[in-house]
C-alpha cells in the first residue's frame, strides 16, 4: 500500500531558494477515510531518523490494526479527534512481553502521541472522525509488517468496539500466536 503513495518530486525552481525542495503528496481514499505520505527521508538517513510519515484520516468507528513491525520503530500522533490506541508487546526479549495496554488519545486525553519500539503491536479505534500521523524509522515494508485480529482474546485489549469498520486485510488477519511467532523469527 505505501509503495503506491510515493511522493513526486517538485521542480526546485518553483521554490527558488537554495536547498529548499518540496514534494507532491498522493492521497489514497477508501470507504474508511484517506491516507497520504507526508514525509519520506532519503535512504541514507541516519539511524533513529523518522524516515517516513503517513497522515491518515479515519471516520468514526474505523479500526486499523493490529500491526507489528519488528524492524521499524514508530511514532503515532493523533492530530485531530479521539481514538483508543491498543498496544501489545510482542518482543520475546522484553520484560513486558505479552502485556497489553489500551490508552485514550486526543486533545482531552492525557496523551496525544506515543512512541513505539520495533516489535510492539498496535491498533487504533477511532471514536470520532480523526486524523493521525504515523512516523516510522524506516519506510514501512509489507515484508516487515505482521497483523492479527484486533479481537484475538489473547490480546486482552480493554475496549468494546461494536461493528468496527475494517479493511479486508484487517478482517482476514490471523491469530496473535501467528503474529508473535513471526515477530520472534524476524527479531532473531
Amino acid at each position: 500500500m505505501v509503495a503506491t503513495m510515493s511522493p513526486d518530486a517538485i521542480d526546485s525552481r518553483l521554490l527558488a531558494l537554495s536547498g529548499v525542495d518540496g514534494s507532491r503528496r498522493e492521497r489514497r481514499d477508501d470507504a474508511r477515510g484517506w491516507e497520504s505520505v507526508a514525509h519520506r527521508a532519503e535512504p541514507q538517513a541516519p539511524p533513529g531518523t523518522r524516515v517516513q510519515t503517513i497522515v491518515v484520516r479515519s471516520q468514526r468507528g474505523v479500526l486499523r490494526g493490529t500491526y507489528a513491525h519488528p524492524s521499524t520503530a514508530a511514532h503515532v500522533s493523533l492530530v485531530d479527534g479521539e481514538a483508543l490506541l491498543a498496544l501489545h508487546d510482542a518482543r520475546p526479549a522484553s520484560a513486558t512481553y505479552g502485556r497489553s495496554v489500551t490508552v485514550e488519545l486526543g486533545a482531552n486525553a492525557a496523551l496525544s502521541a506515543v512512541r513505539l519500539p520495533a516489535g510492539v503491536a498496535y491498533a487504533l479505534w477511532f471514536v470520532t472522525d480523526a486524523v493521525h500521523a504515523l512516523s516510522s524509522s524506516r519506510t514501512i515494508d509489507p515484508v516487515d509488517e505482521y497483523a492479527c485480529r484486533w479481537d484475538d482474546p489473547g490480546l486482552g485489549f480493554q475496549w468494546q468496539p461494536v461493528n468496527p469498520v475494517l479493511s479486508t486485510r484487517d478482517a482476514l488477519a490471523g491469530s496473535l500466536n501467528a503474529l508473535r511467532t513471526s515477530v520472534a523469527a524476524a527479531l532473531g
